[in-house]
């Protein structure tokens, strides 16, 4: 086991100094919040925010500083993640305004401390949680020609407003953000403007079709529902498996009132996210009549690799690391 010590490099609001209301001739911020201990954490890990005194620290003002016992740096990530989890989101509604990660700085910080020994060191271009960023970055040889008959297309409203949820899902760097949107841009296109044919109630074990009341004789007809239009046009049009639809409805129930995440699940959702980002592009070309054959392909999560990096070695304590460690 061993000392870590975490900084997570975050962007919080600075304040643009105007005298009698004018914009400055220099363009420059000031950072307005002091630094000072947030919580005691799980196991009793003090979290400090503190200015982020790096030279190199481009647009990242603050970070987030604590120290672990664990036996590697991601476990000492780990370990935290979701305190960390939680500090972001409080500060978010609190100061009202997103709060990127832009880095994370795991070193051994076991004592005692000298400068320029050389230590083991890992660092991210994100905090590696499923919850805040994850990305996806084609691998695929892609055409380097646009289909610019796809450009003078009159698209109905649902199938504009369904590309604009698809555009967010593309743009979005959270996981769940991704999710939501293709999910979104599905039910949109799932949903017929008429209606559409009507359903008759199924047996959830059997699939045998009920088609009335064994008590009264009334009609079971009826337009399905959200969940019976994806679960038909998932496994009946597109002819996917049951069990896929059911992984991927659960996931959805998550953002209406199911809020805890179990470990098991944590580790799915980026291959749902993908999946639902092929069954999407999938409906979006029916809609656009597009060959299924043409781009874009739906390609399988083996063809692909996270946009989001942990890399690990070893770097030499720097007088800015003893500095950090003299100022709480």
């Amino acid at each position: 086991m061993k000392k870590w010590r975490i900084h997570i490099w975050i962007v919080l609001p600075s304040k643009v100094p105007m005298e009698r209301g004018e914009f400055p001739k220099k363009w420059s911020t000031i950072d307005i919040f002091p630094e000072t201990k947030l919580c005691e954490g799980k196991n009793k890990i003090d979290i400090y925010l503190r200015k982020n005194r790096h030279e190199n620290r481009k647009q990242s003002n603050y970070l987030l500083e604590y120290e672990t016992t664990a036996t590697s740096p991601i476990e000492a990530l780990d370990l935290m993640g979701d305190n960390i989890e939680t500090i972001l989101d409080i500060l978010t509604f609190q100061l009202q305004a997103p709060i990127p990660v832009t880095n994370v700085d795991v070193i051994d910080f076991s004592e005692p401390l000298r400068v320029g020994e050389e230590r083991e060191w890992a660092f991210a271009n994100s905090y590696p949680r499923i919850q805040k960023d994850c990305g996806f970055v084609f691998m695929a040889n892609w055409a380097t020609s646009i289909n610019s008959k796809l450009m003078q297309e009159r698209l109905d409203a649902s199938t504009e407003a369904s590309l604009r949820w698809f555009s967010k899902g593309i743009a979005s760097h959270a996981i769940v953000d991704q999710f939501i949107s293709f999910w979104i841009a599905l039910e949109i296109l799932t949903t017929p403007p008429d209606q559409g044919k009507r359903v008759f109630f199924k047996c959830r074990k059997c699939s045998y079709e009920i088609k009335s009341c064994p008590q009264c004789s009334y009609s079971s007809s009826h337009f399905p529902d959200t969940k019976e239009r994806i679960e038909l046009f998932i496994t009946e049009d597109l002819s996917l498996d049951e069990s896929l639809f059911e992984k991927l409805w659960d996931t959805r129930m998550i953002f209406h009132g199911r809020n805890k995440l179990t470990p098991e699940e944590i580790k799915g959702i980026p291959d749902l996210t993908w999946e639902l980002r092929m069954i999407v592009i999938e409906a979006l070309k029916r809609r656009m009549g597009i060959d299924q054959k043409d781009r874009p392909c739906c390609i399988q999560m083996n063809a692909v690799i996270m946009d989001k990096f942990v890399l690990s070695g070893h770097r030499k304590l720097a007088e800015l690391d003893i500095q950090y460690a003299k100022s709480r």
